[in-house]
């Protein structure tokens, strides 16, 4: 593409953060047209934005248009983002949760790009998928908040979006088949994995404001 295409929002971070969710809100409470993985007219809510040099997205089911590769041709690089948000989850949580839900598809990406290693195992890979595109989003990012404190964050985020007056927030839980059973982890289990990247993601989470 030439010039860069405007939008207002990209969401972007480690995945299994809440985004999906936080994009509902946003339809729902502001009327913003928000794509999950892909750039609608307003923006996107996408864990594969966190790079504006990356591309090549992995395939995955599902995704307008159906069941082509993630944003179907869009880079980060295409558009200007008026709001880049990195919004955070507690690690446990978001580790958990990616490496139970995330396809072997994006797993790999994430190898073949050289966000992570290839390391054995997934929980050792979601580890490192936390760490590494925490730390390339939080470079780009104009502002980071956690999904936990989003009640009160929205009155500040919707003065980001230009909203003065927000409306109150409902709370919409996705309900679709992205919601799965998670295993619990803490810090020993993540210590079996890699004690040195253990203790990273802990000075990480500690930065967020998170007890590890």
């Amino acid at each position: 593409m030439g010039e860069e295409i405007f939008k207002l929002l990209c969401i972007t971070g480690s995945g299994r953060n809440g985004s999906l969710s936080m994009r509902t809100m946003l339809r729902h409470e502001l009327s913003l047209k928000i794509g999950h993985e892909y750039v609608d007219e307003d923006g996107t809510a996408s864990m594969y934005f966190f790079d504006r040099q990356l591309k090549d997205y992995p395939r995955i089911k599902n995704r307008p248009p159906k069941d082509k590769n993630a944003h179907a041709g869009q880079r980060m690089k295409d558009f200007k983002f008026k709001n880049i948000w990195h919004q955070v989850r507690h690690p446990y949580k978001a580790i958990a949760s990616i490496a139970v839900n995330c396809p072997a598809a994006t797993m790999d990406w994430f190898v073949k790009q050289g966000v992570i290693p290839d390391v054995d195992t997934r929980l050792h890979k979601a580890m490192f998928i936390w760490d590494q595109v925490s730390a390339r989003a939080d470079k780009i990012c104009s502002y980071r908040f956690r999904i936990e404190d989003v009640n009160k964050e929205w009155a500040n985020l919707c003065n980001k979006l230009d909203y003065k007056d927000s409306p109150p927030l409902e709370i919409v839980q996705h309900k679709g088949k992205n919601v799965r059973t998670m295993h619990k982890i803490d810090i020993y289990k993540l210590k079996d994995q890699d004690i040195a990247l253990a203790k990273t993601i802990q000075q990480r989470a500690k930065k967020y404001g998170y007890y590890v």
